[in-house]
């Protein structure tokens, strides 16, 4: 019958799988290497009983990486290749069904580089790889995606990442890696476990949670680029959810530290998704989601869970809850025993909750021959891991049942008194050679040449422990300040350092910091090395020279010598002197220092003076001088300046002991008028009410002028400039103070755009460039241009013509002789943009053409033709003429 069973899951678990997708999970990882490299990995765990071979490496992953601000910004994208192939293992290798479960994990890899420079938005970046499409035998999510068409929801990896600059310093970050994989298949009405933890090299607390898979918006089999976050999520089938993910009793489920529990009610392939985050001092810094799918089949009947029990040496019961106290004598052995009364193979196992199995040594004592009964003795070390502290050991009986063990968990509650020890004493020399254990001392000197003070530190134990002695400066390091630590003896129970201080000003400086402290630590190597240092606070303070403060000033500003504000106009110069004195007569120097801006930058040079600071006729002076070259100022940005005089003298002690002018430049820019622009026609077209009147093909010439007021350099030049469509003659020109240009214009008929006429709107401009508060003047002209004329109300062409040889109406052409000057004028209307001659047609009555010219001033004398009517036509490109006229010889 079980025979029977197994075959009837095994066709059950292919008829499930056989249209599985063959990615059944994975995730993205960031390492970081050096410098500016990191690895990124993406782990794909591929399903070999339903998967293409063809689809494991074609086509490899291209990653995205996108800043997260905005979704809208592609930082770059990573070819990612394949860098390693291994089969997950089964939690127990001999419950393996090839059948069922079979994966594989695929590891994609690249070397990539990110800089700070590049990736410091605060909001950080996140990585994605997509791809379609998830299978149609999935259970609890709606396996087509009407938004695709109809196929298979798709799969998101994502990735978020921190940027590389906090806080103005370089954030250097690994994301959580090493995550296990599913390796099992589940059965129904069975308990089901998985380790999901992950690990993080920087130590960053994780935090899992279930979560929705994440989808894709399309179903493009490999999106390239991958869209932009936010991400569609999975539609859960109906009486599924993210609290129902399985149909569990109790449902699927994730501890804050990644432990996997379900027992499923049913049978099916099951997606879900965990995110874990990274947190780094309480601030979420990142985030992973891995993307699962878990078979479910309906397994055999297992064994029963094995029983543990614990048999204490006094023969006593141990409860849960209790506590098993052991005193330093006591031999410190339990007894187990691991039953299961269905036969199945059992085994033991603990779990030391929090602390390493280094504390504990397990040992079989008797197996029964066949391995459904077991006896076992933990003996527990003398020391437990916290000193006079109970701690928690929980031992886990196991039995063969697959696809995972069975287990009983008994939980021990030990408490450990461990071997007796006496801390040791700490105690430091007094000035008057006795010994102290005062929990401070303090230690006052003053400076000296070659001054050195020995402070002689004494560890004693009372055990004959070896010792160790850490000093620990607050704030410093000790070598920076003329301190060393020199070790004097080290026994058995005597360890004596010496805290050697150089305290000469000349070899050690102590400019900002003449008071320290130092913690002193003894620890003792007891035999179980717990950490109960016996700490003394050290006090040093060192009593420098007295020094006055030198004094500089300047007599043109003012009476004071703290701080002074100039108020002055580009384009003047600003002189002053500074002055210094010191009282001590100490060798002093006066330097100017920018604060806001270089001097290098504005043309400043400012030379350090140095001498004898004593107030006489000899006291330090020097002068500033400043030339506010208005081109060099951009004052929208930057209208005040700072500047620091600082005088500093050379005392024994080079101790910073600095006086300091600040002098403040607010700056106005110099006055500005608005420049002159005139417009003047140089020939017969005036300009009336700013306006020229012209007929096609007329010419328009203009003179325009344009003058500055201050002597700016100034440039005239046409707004809106279109010399290609309009076809006038005009460039920009500069100039200091005045600039003059012509424009010259003859307009073409494509100006006219098929109308009558236009308006043209011309707008001229001067612009100043002043360097501070530039000014320009403009002035519109607009162009009134017309069409000629073509007089076709005017148009009588003649109905008759006589060739019969006495010269009068000779020919038939468009004609007409001015009766004032007896001179023959053609009549035909005039060409113009509207419309132009192109042809004359003479028919005869019966349509045929006896007559043809394209020559507007045509003339046609009607040879071999007979007397009669006659039909013309008259072609312009925008209209035509006909009409009829007789023939008579």
């Amino acid at each position: 019958m079980r025979k029977i069973l197994l075959v009837s899951i095994l066709i059950l678990i292919c008829k499930v799988s056989s249209f599985a997708s063959h990615i059944v999970g994975g995730e993205f990882e960031l390492v970081y290497l050096s410098g500016n490299n990191y690895r990124l990995n993406l782990i794909i765990y591929f399903d070999e009983i339903n998967g293409a071979p063809g689809a494991k490496y074609s086509p490899l992953p291209l990653a995205w990486i996108y800043r997260k601000s905005d979704n809208a910004v592609m930082m770059q994208d990573i070819q990612l290749s394949l860098f390693s192939e291994e089969p997950v293992a089964y939690t127990v290798p001999s419950c393996a069904n090839d059948a069922i479960v079979k994966t594989t994990k695929l590891v994609f890899s690249k070397v990539i580089t990110l800089t700070p420079e590049s990736y410091n938005h605060p909001d950080g970046y996140y990585i994605v790889w997509q791809r379609c499409c998830r299978n149609y035998n999935i259970v609890n999510v709606v396996s087509e995606n009407p938004d695709a068409g109809g196929v298979g929801s798709g799969l998101t990896f994502y990735l978020e990442i921190p940027p590389l600059v906090k806080d103005g310093k370089r954030f250097i970050n690994n994301t959580p890696q090493l995550f296990p994989p599913l390796s099992d298949y589940a059965c129904v009405n069975r308990g089901y476990y998985a380790d999901f933890k992950g690990v993080d090299a920087d130590g960053d607390s994780l935090v899992y949670s279930l979560v929705t898979p994440l989808n894709t918006p399309s179903a493009v089999p490999h999106p390239q680029p991958p869209s932009t976050a936010p991400y569609p999520q999975v539609i859960w089938e109906a009486t599924y959810s993210l609290n129902n993910i399985v149909h569990g009793n109790p449902n699927l489920t994730i501890t804050d530290d990644g432990l996997l529990r379900v027992t499923p009610t049913e049978e099916g392939i099951f997606v879900f998704a965990v995110k874990c985050e990274e947190y780094r001092d309480g601030e979420k810094i990142g985030e992973v989601r891995r993307d699962f799918q878990m078979v479910v089949v309906d397994c055999p009947p297992g064994g029963s869970e094995p029983d543990v029990n614990i048999e204490l040496e006094d023969g006593s019961t141990y409860n849960e809850g209790d506590v098993l106290h052991f005193l330093a004598d006591d031999d410190k052995c339990v007894k187990f025993t691991v039953e299961d009364e269905k036969g199945g193979r059992v085994n033991l196992k603990l779990d030391p909750i929090g602390y390493d199995e280094e504390n504990f040594e397990i040992q079989i004592l008797s197996t029964s021959p066949s391995g459904d009964r077991l006896t076992a003795q933990v003996c527990f070390t003398d020391c437990p891991p916290d000193k006079d502290l109970p701690f928690e050991v929980s031992f886990i009986g196991l039995d063969d049942t697959c696809p995972q063990p069975l287990q009983d968990t008994v939980k021990l509650t030990v408490k450990i008194t461990p071997p007796d020890n006496d801390l040791p004493v700490l105690k430091h020399k007094e000035d008057d050679g006795s010994y102290s254990v005062a929990s401070q001392r303090l230690v006052t000197v003053n400076e000296k040449a070659g001054g050195v003070k020995i402070v002689q530190l004494l560890g004693q134990d009372a055990n004959s422990d070896l010792m160790d002695f850490m000093l620990e400066p607050v704030g410093f390091e000790l070598a920076d300040y003329g301190m060393s630590v020199i070790d004097k003896a080290n026994s058995a129970g005597v360890r004596e350092v010496w805290l050697q201080w150089n305290y000469d000003c000349q070899q050690v400086s102590f400019d900002g910091k003449t008071s320290f402290e130092i913690k002193v630590y003894l620890e003792d190597e007891d035999d179980c090395q717990y950490e109960e240092p016996v700490l003394v606070t050290l006090f040093l303070n060192v009593n420098l020279p007295d020094n006055s403060l030198p004094n500089v000033y300047s007599e043109k500003l003012g009476s004071s010598n703290q701080y002074v504000k100039v108020t002055a106009q580009l384009d003047e110069t600003v002189t002053f002197d500074v002055r210094g004195t010191d009282e001590d007569g100490d060798l002093a120097f006066i330097e100017a220092v920018p604060a806001n801006f270089s001097f290098s930058d504005y043309n400043i040079t400012y030379n350090r003076v140095q001498g004898q600071g004593k107030p006489s006729a000899t006291q330090l002076n020097s002068t500033f001088s400043w030339t506010l070259a208005c081109k060099k100022f951009k004052l929208v940005e930057q209208d005040s300046f700072r500047v620091y005089f600082m005088m500093e003298d050379f005392d024994k002690c080079e101790i910073t002991n600095r006086d300091t002018l600040t002098v403040d430049f607010l700056l106005s820019p110099p006055p500005n008028s608005d420049p002159l622009l005139t417009v003047q026609s140089a020939n017969k077209f005036p300009i009336v009410n700013d306006t020229i009147h012209i007929i096609i093909d007329e010419n328009i010439s203009l003179r325009l002028t344009g003058r500055d007021f201050e002597g700016d350099s100034i440039t005239l030049y046409l707004v809106d400039d279109q010399p290609e469509r309009l076809g006038y003659d005009f460039e920009s020109k500069t100039g200091m103070g005045t600039v003059a240009a012509d424009f010259v214009w003859s307009p073409e008929c494509h100006v006219l755009e098929g109308q009558p006429e236009v308006f043209v709107p011309l707008t001229f401009a001067v612009q100043d460039n002043h360097c501070t508060q530039p000014r320009s003047k403009q002035y519109s002209l607009v162009v009134h241009i017309e069409d000629i004329d073509d007089k076709s109300e005017q148009f009588i062409p003649p109905n008759i013509f006589t060739p019969n040889g006495d010269d009068l109406n000779t020919y038939f052409g468009m004609y007409r002789v001015n009766n004032q000057t007896g001179v023959e004028e053609n009549i035909l209307p005039i060409d113009n943009c509207a419309g132009q001659f192109e042809k004359v047609v003479v028919y005869n009555r019966w349509g045929r053409e006896v007559y043809s010219s394209t020559d507007r001033y045509f003339k046609w004398y009607g040879d071999d033709v007979s007397s009669g009517v006659y039909f013309y036509y008259i072609e312009y490109t925008n209209r035509g003429y006909r009409g009829s006229f007789t023939v008579r010889f």
